[in-house]
């Protein structure tokens, strides 16, 4: 698929749910309204090569291991990639690459536990 300036585009990004366990003002709008579609096929046949998958956080999506090995199943994107606050990734790392998760991109807004609380709206998060 090409855009309107010509450009061939092979990569989309779904965003899974608007949930999320941190509050950051930049991605947290004050208004969220769901209105998701599966369009996965789609996007592969007009050429799409690789996915990301998003949120709020896509950790919290009850179905994400399911979908995720669904997506791996299909053969259809060379790149399976998420990105994450990362605070539920430790115990499910291992899990997600065996059902196909290729890259992780971790969003980190600081290594200061006073700045980090300031940006995603709550204290404590960086330690857990």
């Amino acid at each position: 698929m090409k855009d309107a300036w010509g450009r061939t585009i092979e990569y989309v990004r779904l965003s899974l749910t608007d949930a999320c366990n941190f509050c950051c003002p930049y991605c947290r709008p004050a208004e969220i309204t769901p209105q998701s579609q599966t369009i996965l096929e789609a996007f592969h046949q007009i050429g799409v090569k690789a996915v990301r998958l998003t949120g709020g956080e896509p950790l919290l999506y009850p179905h994400i291991e399911e979908l995720l090995g669904r997506i791996n199943d299909t053969g259809w994107f060379e790149d399976i990639s998420m990105t994450t606050n990362g605070s539920l990734l430790s115990s499910r790392a291992q899990r997600l690459k065996k059902l196909g998760l290729n890259r992780v991109n971790i969003s980190l807004d600081s290594l200061e536990s006073d700045a980090f609380a300031t940006c995603v709206g709550k204290e404590g998060q960086l330690e857990s």
